[in-house]
């Protein structure tokens, strides 16, 4: 058994280190909870991961996007040099020795 109580003081929630013998307070320490976790500790971790949810879900649309944008700035890069290719006409090949072969 130890020689101390911690006793929650239930106006400021600080703790008291208090002396089983004699009653005298030792320590007295600020409490483990902030004022704004003082409440429902679920709720409020529930509440962030639907923040982080809702963050991580405009970050995702963000970014696809940007990956909807790039695909089209590519795909007009493509057409405009395929037009490029057929304005020259046909393309010889280049013999290889392999191919006389």
């Amino acid at each position: 058994m130890s020689k101390y109580l911690e006793v929650i003081c239930p106006e400021c929630k600080k703790v008291l280190l208090v002396d089983r013998i004699t009653g005298e307070i030792l320590e007295i320490r600020e409490s483990a909870q902030t004022d704004s976790a003082a409440g429902d500790k679920f709720q409020a971790a529930f509440n962030e991961m639907k923040n982080n949810a809702k963050k991580n879900e405009e970050k995702f649309s963000h970014s696809r996007a940007e990956h909807e944008s790039h695909q089209k700035q590519l795909e007009e890069l493509f057409n405009e040099s395929l037009k490029e290719v057929k304005k020259q006409g046909k393309v010889e090949k280049e013999m290889r020795n392999i191919d006389l072969e």
